[in-house]
């Protein structure tokens, strides 16, 4: 088959093998073969006949007769003199043409090579370099000596020609010549680094210090730079031992160096640190740290040298320290953390707060120190203290880092809040400056600018509110106050609006008091209680509509409700306080009976019941004051008989309030217990329908057991109540009978009336004939009603009692007869 010519061009070199024929090749083994040892011989032997031009320095020509290498010195040179001729710009043709006259033993031909070749090559120090180093190789150490000068005044500025000057010289033992050629060296104007530096080396290798020490003197003279100084330093403390000449050093360098060469972020702050290295190798880690501190402040401008500095500060009291400072090196290493969040993030109001922290506390401790070191005998309005001035403080950190944060506007409501707490720092400052009017302009705009719809902050409105009571506006501190609370729903507004007004309270009553004594000298005491009265009335109407407010917003605080009451107590008006109290446990009570919870409702009920206890308290603390008034025998028999008739009314009255507390604990149990019945058989366990719903269950179950235990405290605490107040009144066995008389009347007739209301709840009605109806209704019925009779009985055990009473109300199931007659046997 032809192939295309596509096809050629892409088959490349294979395209002609693929256009041939097929050969013959004889692939057997030849008789000769052709050995590795045999290969390298024939190679060496082809180099030896090589010529020099193709083969290069290693190659050699066999000569044998004077004539013909006469004739090979010509042909060569000729060679090489046609080389230079045409590439006298390559400097690689003179070095080779004077190697070969070298090899040749024709020196002075060499040198006339060379010097040719500085005519054309002079300003290359390779030139210079290869005629020394023939010079050297072939024993002429003054001519090389001379190459080498000429070299180093043709090219000052070549580092490499003096420093092998200087090897040639130090190799030759000529120490006199080293330190010559480096005076020479460093004389110039083109001596660089290096060569102070080397020259520093060598005399401090010869052991010859006060060399050591011009050499390097001479290199902070001229440069003035970190180097030079740290090499200063460091050969002071490791090669002469001298740490406190080191020290020295360093501080001069300090003072000599320009503050940009010492805290650029390229040196990284390596002089003071190696200052305070130096103090620690003295013994004297005060100083060392004293270095560090003024490092960290000189570089809070260059994050990466302050980390720098840092670490070293954090190694030094690690290994250094007296663990008095860890405190502080863990600040700033925090600082320097956060300061690293904000490079990151600029919105980071976290790092703003941290970092203002941070700063103030560190502010704070300066501050304290400084007054620490007050003399004893000085006061401190007497004693210089080196403290912030105005504009230091106004530049101060902290101060610094509340201005950056306010200069960015919140983005969502958990950094509102954030900067919120910034701004109210930032008005506290202001105020402390004597700028109250800056403060409250600052207050101001942020309320306007908060989101309080999507986020609360109340302590903002608090912090506006102490402002300006603090400057004088009592009234602009009530509006901002009761603003924030219709804004914000938060307790903690209405706490400080009640707080607010008692302490306006107590100052109308404070002055009203020293008013009245300046102007009063007589019967003071007796006008105290009315001019408090008073003076206290406007606020104690403050008080009341704050705390109506708060109780509407929260119903359910039941804090509120008895502060509220507690207020009305000391006013006096105890009839508002039980009405508050009342209201209270009404309102808990529905609520108790509304949610679904087990555990909220025995919260709400925890609260029912501390209300109850503090109305009754309430009412007992009446009944001993009038026992007390009744007590006295001075009083008059009119005043003694209206107390009695006051008495025997709080003490009615009180009798009827423990009546109704076992009835609400009652109703309580009631409500769990009518629910439990109607699950009961929803779940499956009784049959039937209203009370033909099957026989009741022998005991309640354990879901009645925290109701039928909060009853049985419920009787034990009025039986304590009864008992207490019946001893107070007199301690005899009439009394205590009364009291006993009295809890069993109650318990009586919750029976007689809990009875009825059961069955009725049962299904059970009035019109309920049916014979097993009455009897289901019975069974369920004292089944129910087994708490309170239960808790009649361990009453009368306790107390001494008959359980006769509580039998005589039991009542107990009738057998229904299925037979007139009896069977005869």
């Amino acid at each position: 088959m032809k192939r295309s010519r596509q096809d050629n061009r892409r088959l490349g070199p294979a395209a002609a093998a693929m256009r041939r024929n097929d050969v013959y090749r004889d692939g057997r083994q030849a008789e000769d073969q052709v050995s590795t040892q045999k290969l390298f011989k024939d190679a060496v032997a082809m180099q030896k006949f090589h010529s020099p031009n193709q083969s290069g320095a290693g190659a050699r020509v066999m000569i044998h007769s004077r004539e013909e290498l006469a004739l090979y010195r010509q042909k060569r040179r000729s060679e090489l003199e046609e080389s230079v001729r045409r590439g006298y710009k390559a400097i690689g043709n003179w070095i080779r043409y004077a190697r070969w006259e070298a090899q040749q033993r024709d020196f002075d031909r060499m040198r006339a090579v060379m010097e040719r070749a500085v005519a054309v090559h002079g300003e290359n120090g390779n030139l210079w370099r290869d005629y020394a180093e023939l010079e050297e190789v072939n024993g002429f150490i003054e001519h090389a000596r001379q190459v080498w000068n000429r070299g180093v005044s043709a090219l000052p500025s070549s580092v490499d020609l003096w420093v092998k000057y200087l090897a040639m010289e130090q190799a030759a033992g000529q120490d006199q010549r080293v330190r010559d050629v480096f005076h020479r060296w460093l004389a110039g104007d083109a001596a660089p680094p290096c060569a102070y530096e080397l020259a520093a080396l060598y005399e401090a290798q010869q052991r010859r210090q006060a060399g050591c020490r011009d050499v390097l003197r001479q290199y902070v003279e001229r440069y003035n730079s970190p180097a030079s100084w740290l090499l200063y330093s460091a050969t002071e403390q490791q090669v002469f031992g001298d740490f406190a000449r080191a020290v020295k050093v360093l501080q001069k360098a300090l003072q000599a160096l320009p503050d940009e060469s010492v805290w650029s972020p390229e040196e990284e702050c390596r002089v003071p640190l190696a200052l305070a290295e130096a103090h620690v190798l003295c013994g004297d880690p005060t100083h060392a740290r004293a270095v560090f501190h003024d490092a960290l402040e000189k570089a809070a401008a260059s994050p990466p040298v302050q980390e720098k500095v840092l670490l070293a500060y954090s190694r030094f009291e690690r290994l250094h320290g007296d663990g008095a400072h860890f405190e502080q090196v863990a600040r700033l290493r925090t600082i320097q953390v956060y300061e690293e969040r904000l490079r990151t993030n600029v919105d980071d109001f976290d790092a703003y707060l941290t970092l203002y922290s941070l700063y103030r506390d560190q502010e704070r401790e300066t501050g304290a120190m400084s007054e620490a070191k007050i003399p004893a005998g000085l006061s401190s309005s007497t004693a210089v203290v080196p403290s912030l001035s105005a504009p230091a403080v106004q530049s101060s950190p902290a101060r610094q880092m509340l201005r950056r944060a306010l200069a960015i506007p919140a983005k969502d409501a958990y950094s509102a809040q954030q900067r919120a707490v910034l701004v109210m720092e930032y008005a506290r400052c202001c105020e402390r400056d004597g700028n109250p009017d800056e403060a409250r302009r600052t207050l101001a705009q942020e309320l306007r600018q908060f989101p309080f719809d999507a986020a609360l902050c109340p302590r903002l409105w608090i912090e506006a509110a102490l402002l300006e009571e603090r400057c004088g506006g009592v009234a602009q501190a009530r509006k901002l106050l009761r603003a924030g609370a219709q804004v914000t729903n938060s307790a903690a507004l209405f706490k400080e609006t009640i707080r607010f007004e008692e302490r306006q309270r107590e100052a109308a009553v404070h002055a009203a008091a020293a008013a009245a004594a300046a102007t009063h000298t007589t019967d003071v005491a007796a006008l105290s209680d009315e001019i408090e009265a008073a003076v206290a009335a406007p606020y104690v109407a403050e008080l009341r509509t704050d705390y109506q407010n708060a109780i509407q917003a929260f119903p359910f605080d039941v804090q509120w409700w008895l502060d509220y009451a507690k207020l009305e107590e000391q006013q006096r008006e105890s009839a508002r306080a039980d009405a508050l109290y009342a209201a209270c446990i009404r309102t808990f009570n529905a609520e108790a009976a509304r949610v679904v919870s087990f555990t909220q409702r025995y919260d709400l009920l925890a609260h029912v019941d501390a209300a109850w206890a503090h109305r009754i308290h309430l009412h007992t603390r009446r009944c001993r004051a009038l026992q007390r008034q009744l007590s006295r025998r001075k009083a008059r028999p009119e005043d003694v008989e209206v107390a009695r008739a006051e008495l025997t009314a709080a003490q009615t009255q009180l009798t009827s309030l423990y009546a109704a507390l076992l009835q609400d604990v009652w109703d309580a149990y009631r409500s769990e217990a009518v629910t439990w019945y109607e699950k009961y058989f929803e779940g499956g366990e009784g049959s039937g329908e209203g009370v033909l719903s099957g026989a009741a269950p022998s005991k309640l179950p354990a879901t009645l057991t925290p109701a039928t235990a909060r009853w049985s405290e419920a009787v034990e605490a009025v039986a304590a109540y009864l008992e207490r107040m019946h001893t107070a009144k007199g301690p005899t066995a009439g009394d205590r009978e009364e009291a006993k008389t009295a809890l069993r009347a109650i318990l009586k007739a919750m029976v007689q009336t809990e009875r009825h209301t059961i069955r009725h709840a049962l299904g059970w009605t009035e019109q309920t004939t049916h014979f097993d109806a009455v009897q289901r209704a019975r069974e369920w019925g004292e089944l129910l009603l087994s708490p309170l009779l239960n808790e009649w009985s361990k009453f009368e055990l306790t107390h001494g009692g008959s359980l006769e009473a509580v039998k005589e109300v039991i009542e107990r199931p009738t057998k229904r007869r299925t037979r007139l007659f009896k069977p005869k046997s």
